[in-house]
């Protein structure tokens, strides 16, 4: 798809979390967000006026958002930054492949998240596609060890791991994920993008500890994950590979 204005943002929400819409930090409950080649202070995003944005910024400012810019200028954020790395120009998804390598290795994913909500578990045969029964994608269900369709009950699926399904060899998505992105490593994407390695695990160490994962938090009577961090990326997706 095209990269005209916010339309890659568009069409990547819609392919992985439904809404017809580009993602932005819910200041009112953000600690820890990364500013990822956007104006933070001049660009208030989908559907926020300036003041409004600003002002939820600034409060969030005050009771201690930290704010990591990464972009080849500082731009507007200026003084609302805590900490700037000076990624070069085009070299963003390397930054992307080592972040999901270094969050990974930490262990700071939502496993519950991606096993019920997302097509992790999913497995996939050695041509590339779904192992599906009857019409249904299947998982493997760690209480029976056996491959079972992904909206069972009762199952307990696996992220990890190789199975045998039909005599047929297979692997959840995420597995072969996490093989991949093994080879990405801050090492690497340091002499790409010409940051340095410790910055890149800062960044993963940062996100993972401000998840807070497993934690949870009622809104409007209705309890939910809690998950005070954010990555406003509306300019990033305006490029090639966006």
């Amino acid at each position: 798809h095209g990269t005209y204005c916010s339309d890659a943002g568009y069409r990547a929400a819609e392919y992985t979390i439904g809404p017809h819409a580009n993602a932005n930090p819910d200041f009112r409950y953000t600690r820890y967000m990364l500013s990822w080649g956007w104006n933070i202070t001049n660009a208030g995003g989908n559907k926020f006026c300036f003041i409004t944005w600003n002002q939820q910024l600034a409060a969030a400012r005050e009771r201690g958002l930290k704010v990591v810019v990464i972009d080849p200028r500082l731009r507007g954020a200026g003084p609302f930054a805590d900490e700037w790395l000076p990624i070069k120009p085009g070299t963003d998804m390397a930054l992307a492949l080592a972040l999901c390598n270094a969050i990974i290795a930490q262990g700071t994913i939502d496993r519950e998240y991606l096993k019920k909500h997302t097509n992790a578990p999913f497995l996939v045969q050695a041509d590339g596609t779904f192992v599906r029964a009857e019409g249904k994608e299947q998982v493997w269900d760690m209480k029976t060890s056996s491959s079972k369709a992904f909206d069972a009950s009762d199952v307990d699926a696996a992220l990890e791991g190789e199975f045998t399904v039909a005599g047929a060899k297979a692997k959840p998505s995420f597995q072969l994920f996490k093989e991949h992105v093994a080879q990405y490593t801050p090492e690497w994407a340091a002499q790409v993008c010409g940051l340095s390695a410790d910055s890149i695990q800062q960044v993963a160490r940062e996100l993972g500890e401000n998840a807070m994962i497993g934690s949870t938090i009622v809104v409007d009577g209705v309890t939910l994950p809690y998950r005070p961090v954010s990555i406003m990326a509306y300019h990033v997706s305006q490029q090639e590979l966006g």
